[in-house]
């Protein structure tokens, strides 16, 4: 897709990181388009203890017209 411009700032996908576990926020997310791009292996520290992440990105539609 064509990129969107925000100021200086052009982007074509928006990404964002979700624990595997929370099922709701990854339904969620998918519910609006994102889809399951990757996973990342210790992502996160989280009291003390590396935790997953699903990586999931949504590709922004072009402009129209």
């Amino acid at each position: 897709g064509s990129p969107k411009q925000i100021g200086e700032i052009f982007f074509g996908k928006l990404q964002l990181p979700v624990f595997p576990w929370n099922g709701p926020a990854i339904a969620l997310y998918e519910r609006f388009g994102f889809v399951r791009e990757g996973y990342r292996t210790g992502h996160f520290l989280r009291s003390g203890v590396e935790v997953d992440a699903i990586l999931m990105a949504f590709r922004v539609p072009p402009a129209a017209g």
